[in-house]
């Protein structure tokens, strides 16, 4: 369902030469928290990913991470809970039937295993300052009405934090037939069980609205992206936001702690020049732009964009 496989980049596109990427690192990593390590496709797939990640734990920066699970063995997840922010396990499905129908290739039980692990040895070596984890669930009319299993699936079984779920947006023919923009009195209901659910076990159920721009792609034929006629959101098929104050904090650095001193010097002094270093005749940096918390309130809006403001792209 990603374009990039569609255009068959995912498997023999270009990987950053290592080079690059630890001079990048090198400038940025002292003044972020955060590193995804791709923008699309399997991260745990990137050449040097071990490499990669010990350079990001070495500045105090914590992954974000989201991946199908495949591959989260017991060497992979050795490597990954000591330097993970957040994970997102891609999971679209609470049966075993639905889920690899949608994830051609994937093991529904062994997936759900590797979840399982990860979750229980994140706990068990990080204890509170241990990964964000949960799955993320893109809607279609295939696995709407699983949804409300899907929850406590996640809550009762595989030891997640949260469920956050985006209606699909069509890249193929194919797929925008299986938008919900067609079946929009099946989705509402389906979602209204899901709530109803979350609310019942006190766990966290997020759901991306229904944009007109989705269902403008959807109804549309041999364009993979329209222009929405209207602004805002299908009719039902708003926001949802369930129990979110439930979800861990993002893991930080314990400045008590003996091995953190060096990173905390570290990133006080890059974090220094970097405020220092203004450009001639450039305004001013503001303070707040880099020091902002990831606890300060963030726009309300259904609209708000967490790539434009939290987020930047190499």
């Amino acid at each position: 369902m990603c374009l990039q496989f569609q255009e068959g980049t995912t498997v023999s596109g270009p990987h950053m030469e290592w080079s690059l990427f630890e001079r990048v690192a090198r400038e940025l990593f002292p003044v972020v928290r955060r590193f995804q390590p791709s923008v699309s496709g399997e991260p745990t797939m990137s050449r040097r990913f071990a490499r990669m990640c010990a350079l990001a734990e070495a500045h105090g920066v914590k992954l974000d991470l989201c991946t199908n699970a495949t591959l989260l063995d017991e060497r992979m997840r050795r490597l990954l809970i000591p330097c993970c922010g957040r994970v997102l396990f891609s999971f679209d499905g609470a049966t075993k039937e639905t889920f690899e129908r949608i994830r051609e290739g994937a093991d529904f039980d062994l997936v759900c295993e590797h979840i399982r692990c990860f979750c229980a040895e994140s706990k068990d070596r990080m204890g509170r300052n241990r990964a964000i984890t949960g799955l993320a669930c893109v809607l279609m009319r295939e696995n709407i009405e699983e949804l409300p299993a899907l929850v406590r699936l996640a809550k009762e079984d595989l030891g997640v934090d949260f469920v956050a779920c985006a209606h699909l947006h069509p890249v193929t023919e194919e797929m925008k037939l299986q938008s919900l923009v067609h079946d929009p009195e099946l989705a509402v209901a389906s979602i209204r069980e899901a709530v109803s659910v979350a609310e019942e076990l006190r766990f966290p159920l997020s759901i991306q609205p229904l944009d007109r721009l989705i269902a403008a792609t959807a109804r549309k034929k041999h364009s993979w992206r329209e222009c929405a006629e209207a602004d805002g959101y299908v009719p039902g098929l708003g926001p949802v936001q369930v129990n979110q104050d439930s979800i861990p904090a993002w893991p930080g650095i314990d400045p008590s702690d003996p091995s953190s001193r060096d990173i905390v010097e570290l990133r006080r002094k890059a974090l220094a020049a970097w405020r220092a270093a203004e450009l001639p005749g450039a305004p001013a940096r503001d303070p707040s732009l880099i020091a902002r918390s990831d606890d300060d309130e963030l726009p309300a809006s259904v609209w708000f964009c967490d790539y434009l403001w939290n987020k930047s792209y190499v």
